[in-house]
Parts: structure tokens; sequence; C-alpha cells
């Protein structure tokens, strides 16, 4: 089922990538970093506190000795502001079908996955889902009301202009990474 998203989320423009550990979402995550900060010099990233509750705390800590290790000048926000580069976060769900990622809950997980020119989400063990339909339908089911507000996300920010041209990351994210984690 994962290999279907994968699939779509390629389509939609994003990037996948399979890791088996929690050292080896690290080490990705490093090298999108690296790749992307290219001649900025110094890079903001904001690790949503999603991740950490998903990985006990530990995801921000190892992500930070890897950096320094490498001699890499990033800075770490502490809450999500509108200079940060880089966003990691861990959607609640996977829609199949669509390749895309569903978050439900709060204004600023939207502002912290629409923002940013960059955005890495992990998926361990993902809830998944075929489609919108099913996504929402067990969301309602379960909770007996919808979440105040939900974004969808599948892939990179797109637009034409009036010749015709797509233009990448003009309202939203250039590129938009995915880590499944087995």
């Amino acid at each position: 089922m994962i290999k279907l998203f994968n699939e779509r989320f390629r389509i939609n423009g994003g990037t996948v990538m399979h890791c088996k550990n929690s050292a080896g979402v690290v080490e990705s995550v490093k090298n999108i970093i690296k790749n992307e900060m290219g001649a900025l010099g110094s890079f903001k990233i904001f690790i949503s506190d999603s991740v950490s509750e998903k990985y006990d705390g530990g995801f921000a800590g190892s992500l930070k000795s890897k950096l320094l290790s490498d001699k890499m000048t990033v800075e770490f926000a502490l809450k999500f502001e509108n200079d940060v580069m880089l966003t990691v976060s861990t959607p609640d769900a996977l829609l199949l079908n669509d390749g895309a990622f569903a978050f439900a809950g709060s204004g600023e997980a939207t502002a912290e996955t629409l923002v940013p020119p960059f955005n890495v989400f992990i998926s361990k063990n993902p809830r998944a889902y075929i489609n919108m339909n099913e996504y929402f339908s067990e969301i309602y089911l379960s909770k007996n009301v919808a979440p105040p507000l939900i974004t969808l996300i599948s892939g990179p920010s797109r637009t034409a202009d009036i010749e015709k041209r797509i233009v990448k990351g003009m309202h939203g994210p250039k590129k938009i990474y995915s880590i499944i984690l087995a």
C-alpha cells in the first residue's frame, strides 16, 4: 500500500525516502539540509512538536549533534517563525490514492507546513487511508465531529504564469520530502 503512496507522491512532485531506523532518518534529514542550504550559509529549522512526541524527544538532539559534528551553520527555532527555512513534522495520515499527507488540528500545523520553502514529513507506521472519503469518514465517526482544521498536502506548491510556465514554490514549499520509517 505504501508503494501506491510513494508512486503518487512522486508524480505530485515530492521526494520519497525510506529508512530502517531513527539513525537513518537523522542522516537523511542532515543530507537534505546540507543539499538545500547551498549558498545560503545558514539555515533556520523548526522541528514540530509532533516529531518530538513520536520520537521521545531524541530526534532533535540527535539531529543537532549530527549537524554540529559536520560543522553546519544551523539555527533551531524553538517555536515556528516566518523565517524558518525547513520544517520537520509528522503527518496524521497518508492518503494513498492521492499521494497526500493529512494534518488534522490547529492553524499552527498549517503555518508550519505551508510557509517554509522546504518540508520534511516523517512517517513512522503511518495511518493510511485509500482516499479522502475513507479518511474523513473515519475522523467523523471516531470523534462524531470534524476537527476545526484539516490540511491536505499532496506535493510542492506549483502555479503557472500567463505563459503557462510552471513556477514551483510561489505560494508554499518548493520541495517536500517524505521519509517513511519502516
